[in-house]
């Protein structure tokens, strides 16, 4: 049997067992001791959705004491590729799609001839390098504390010419300043929960009020005090899958998700918007019942 076709086969018996992998790894004397969000959590932490990639003993090893680390909030592995051309499309959706105050702050952006994306925890840099290709506007800062890692995105920018467009910092993500996240626009998140747990702190107290954000798999953490994150959520999308497959795969739809959570601008917008909107249906109902009497 040819090596290509036996390979296939291994693939497919490999997800065909992937719940009872899930279950030897995740369940503990027969009860489940994870949520959902957990157990997604811990198969992309500990890489057992997929088998080892080989790697050099000093990446590996650098990688693991980054991983250690106590503000370690990522997965160990990079956003797919197919996911980042729908996270870039989330980000700058196409001119058809836009509503009319998308294209008024388009124009207000364009008039400040730069939009900032800031990606934390970067890993190869492949969600900046696809922005700056979509929008020549763009320009990127990528926060990774892996030193691998940022290695490899400095190399995949320099490949790209991207380097007068692209800067990738090596540093903790938690160490980000004010003045940074006051010059974005936008944010773009792939992260752990307990990464975002972490991080939607520093953006509350950061980020400026045009600052919208896009996470990849994970919700940012909600507040039971204020729900100041569900409040604004504008955008969840689905996706059966993460990759282009000629055939059709596993249905990822439960987890494979992109959340657009717009500003402050933006909603302070929507709630004026909503207010005339209820004063006109409450003239108009007014109105209504006196015509009646």
């Amino acid at each position: 049997m040819p090596v290509e076709r036996r390979g296939r086969r291994r693939r497919r018996r490999w997800v065909a067992h992937l719940p009872e992998r899930i279950d030897r790894v995740f369940l503990k004397e027969g009860k489940d001791i994870f949520s959902s969000s957990q157990r997604v959590e811990n198969l992309l932490s500990h890489q057992v959705l997929m088998p080892a990639q080989p790697t050099s003993s000093s990446s590996s090893s650098s990688r693991e004491i980054s991983s250690r680390h106590e503000n370690y909030l990522g997965p160990i592995s990079a956003t797919p590729q197919l996911m980042c051309e729908r996270i870039v499309d989330a980000i700058f959706p196409s001119s058809s799609s836009k509503t009319h105050h998308q294209r008024t702050d388009d124009d207000k952006s364009r008039r400040r001839k730069e939009v900032v994306v800031f990606d934390i925890g970067c890993n190869d840099a492949r969600v900046l390098i696809a922005s700056c290709q979509k929008n020549e506007r763009v320009r990127g800062i990528g926060i990774e504390i892996d030193p691998v890692a940022a290695a490899n995105a400095r190399d995949n920018v320099r490949k790209c010419k991207l380097e007068d467009r692209i800067e990738i910092r090596e540093q903790d993500a938690m160490t980000v300043t004010e003045d940074d996240l006051r010059s974005a626009e936008y944010v773009f998140l792939y992260l752990l929960p307990k990464g975002n747990e972490k991080i939607a702190k520093l953006l509350r107290e950061k980020m400026s009020d045009r600052c919208k954000i896009v996470c990849y798999m994970f919700k940012l953490p909600e507040n039971e005090d204020d729900k100041f994150w569900s409040k604004r959520l504008t955008k969840e999308v689905a996706f059966e899958n993460s990759r282009k497959r000629e055939r059709k795969g596993v249905d990822s739809s439960r987890y494979n998700r992109i959340y657009v959570y717009g500003s402050t601008r933006e909603m302070e917008r929507r709630e004026k918007i909503g207010k005339a909107v209820r004063a006109a249906l409450a003239i108009a109902l007014g109105v209504a019942c006196f015509k009646l009497k």
